[in-house]
């Protein structure tokens, strides 16, 4: 059994790839969970099967439990919920009752009741409390059956949970509305703020007040749950004069805040992607030939050009990849020094698409203070390593201090060319 069960696991792990994305977080919290599996059981279909029964066996309480909150919500039986609330608002008014509640219940509802079992009454006329301890049901018995059948029913409220929570983390905290997430980010960093000064004398200043707010809010929810009352509230909650007027007062005040604290700039921002294309000299076909594009420039004095080291994430089968993720230099740019016509073209609305070279290297070889290991050739735009070289050495590998009227200057095997496309941020 144990062969086959890592024969399985072996093909699960060829067939099913180990991520779906490209997250290098997600891979790494699913290699940690992997990790961490080593020391326990394999997938093993003969274990997961024991193991369900015997959870399955012992999972009475909990479904009887939701039971009961379900039939105490649902006003089943009025003196239950009745009872049930008043002993909430005894918490909730003296909130020791929750730590003594334990206590008590052991005292009175599970040893008292196996002392009587052990020590039965003599007296006829007396009934003894019946009491035993909670064991796993039978396999097949109707319980378990009820068991595996509530399990299958009670799965969805987990479901529908996460969910609910999800879609509206998704919504309020994901940018899906830029100008709502702000709003929500300020919101809770003033929040927080505040209640880490003076949360404290804050909450002990209003501890009766809570407290009678929370008891008027308990008591208002079970009133509007009874099976009278809930009839009317859904008919009104369903309703599409309820919806109407809502969707009017959310948009009021959505436009209200907005125009209050509009976080938007009125400038507008221009964005420039560059990428470099990198050639080689190749001494056998003496011709220039295609490298990669990169977002380095790749200079002679680059540590990846010192340490020989080979360019990463830069191969031209990646550049379409690299185009999809925007993955390459992004810089922000002064629409005043840009030309006219493009930052007319840009704010009409026109689409330029492509990659377009850039006609004056000598801007970025200056702006990266690459003058003295780049030379620009003016005709081609392509800009070439700058070999200086000194007694048949390179001089700047060598690092010797020789005059100028001894260096010998050349060009290298490597040039580039920068490519740029241009885009607009609203």
């Amino acid at each position: 059994s144990s062969y086959a069960d890592k024969f399985m696991e072996r093909i699960i792990a060829m067939a099913i790839p180990t991520t779906t994305t490209s997250s290098k977080r997600e891979l790494d919290r699913i290699l940690g969970r992997i990790e961490m599996q080593r020391s326990r059981p394999q997938l093993s279909m003969q274990i997961m099967s024991r193991n369900s029964i015997l959870l399955l066996q012992r999972l009475s309480i909990p479904f009887e439990t939701i039971d009961m909150f379900i039939n105490f919500f649902n006003w089943k039986n009025p003196t239950l919920t009745i009872t049930g609330m008043l002993f909430l608002t005894l918490c909730i008014l003296k909130p020791i009752n929750l730590l003594t509640f334990p206590l008590f219940y052991i005292c009175f509802e599970i040893i008292i009741p196996a002392y009587t079992v052990q020590n039965p009454n003599t007296d006829e006329g007396v009934h003894g409390w019946e009491d035993e301890l909670p064991k796993p049901v039978n396999e097949f018995t109707r319980e378990f059956l009820l068991n595996v059948t509530d399990l299958q029913n009670h799965m969805l409220l987990y479901v529908n949970a996460w969910d609910f929570v999800n879609a509206w983390c998704w919504k309020l905290f994901y940018f899906r509305d830029e100008m709502l997430t702000w709003l929500i980010f300020v919101s809770l960093l003033a929040l927080g703020l505040l209640v880490e000064t003076f949360g404290t004398s804050a909450i002990a200043f209003c501890f009766p007040m809570i407290k009678l707010s929370l008891v008027i809010i308990s008591w208002m929810l079970i009133i509007l749950t009874h099976p009278k009352n809930r009839t009317q509230i859904l008919e009104l909650f369903y309703s599409e004069e309820l919806r109407l007027k809502t969707m009017s007062l959310l948009n009021y005040y959505e436009s209200k805040v907005i125009n209050d604290i509009d976080l938007t700039s009125d400038e507008m921002e221009i964005r420039q992607i560059e990428i470099f294309e990198l050639q080689y000299y190749n001494d056998d076909s003496k011709a220039w030939q295609f490298a990669c594009f990169s977002k380095d420039i790749y200079p002679p004095n680059n540590h990846v050009r010192l340490n020989s080291m080979p360019i990463e994430e830069s191969s031209q089968s990646n550049l379409q990849r690299r185009r999809a993720s925007n993955d390459f230099n992004n810089i922000l740019l002064d629409p005043l020094t840009l030309n006219k016509t493009l930052v007319e073209q840009l704010e009409t609305g026109v689409n330029l698409e492509g990659w377009y070279l850039d006609l004056s290297p000598d801007h970025w070889v200056f702006n990266n203070y690459l003058q003295s290991v780049l030379e620009v050739d003016e005709d081609s735009k392509w800009v070439y390593d700058l070999v200086v070289m000194g007694n048949g050495v390179d001089a700047y590998k060598a690092g010797l201090g020789l005059t100028n009227g001894k260096l010998k200057r050349s060009r290298g095997d490597v040039r580039r060319r920068r490519w740029v496309r241009y885009a607009v941020r609203e």
